[in-house]
């Protein structure tokens, strides 16, 4: 690998570096707008660089793989606590293929399936072990639905480049003038 490799590879794992930092910006700011720009910015190079956007891609799907593994860990861990402690089984609550819905069902509608009558103290830690995991699962679906749309928009960018550039290599080998089928198309 030369000292031009080297650069580059650098280079490209900088621009990866940032782009996860805006990504996290994102869960922040609980938007897109952060790495859109950044990926935007990529978009005005020419070539636009086409190998970093797939990475970012790739590291964006591993993160959203993580995030609903632990949403099913929440869903799985209050299952349990629930089966365990108060003998009392929610998973038709909180069906699996509908995880993402979790935690919109009220700590009321869970409590009110209880099969004995709690004293107030523990119905009341009841009460806030159900919310604390509730607004976890909210977190981690905004999460999940952030992550997906970047994911979905980079991938999106990346395919229609790839097609621009097939198009352009198809009419170069073949000597096709492109402002010739552009005008046809028009």
């Amino acid at each position: 690998m030369d000292n031009i490799d080297f650069l580059t590879a650098l280079e490209l794992d900088h621009l990866r570096n940032e782009a996860l930092m805006r990504y996290e910006q994102c869960l922040t700011d609980r938007g897109t707008a952060s790495l859109a720009s950044f990926i935007e910015e990529q978009l005005t190079y020419t070539p636009p660089p086409l190998y970093l956007l797939e990475k970012i891609a790739h590291d964006l799907q591993q993160r959203l793989s993580t995030l609903q593994l632990h949403q099913h860990e929440v869903r799985n861990n209050i299952i349990h606590v629930m089966r365990e402690n108060y003998d009392i089984d929610i998973t038709s609550l909180v069906p699996a293929d509908k995880i993402a819905y979790f935690h919109c069902i009220s700590p009321d509608e869970i409590c009110s399936n209880l099969p004995i009558e709690l004293p107030n103290e523990e119905r009341l830690l009841l009460r806030e072990t159900l919310e604390a995991s509730q607004r976890l699962a909210a977190q981690l679906q905004t999460d999940i639905d952030i992550t997906h749309e970047l994911v979905k928009m980079i991938v999106e960018w990346t395919a229609a480049i790839s097609t621009r550039y097939a198009r352009e290599s198809h009419n170069w080998h073949f000597g096709i003038n492109a402002n010739f089928s552009e005008d046809i198309i028009h």
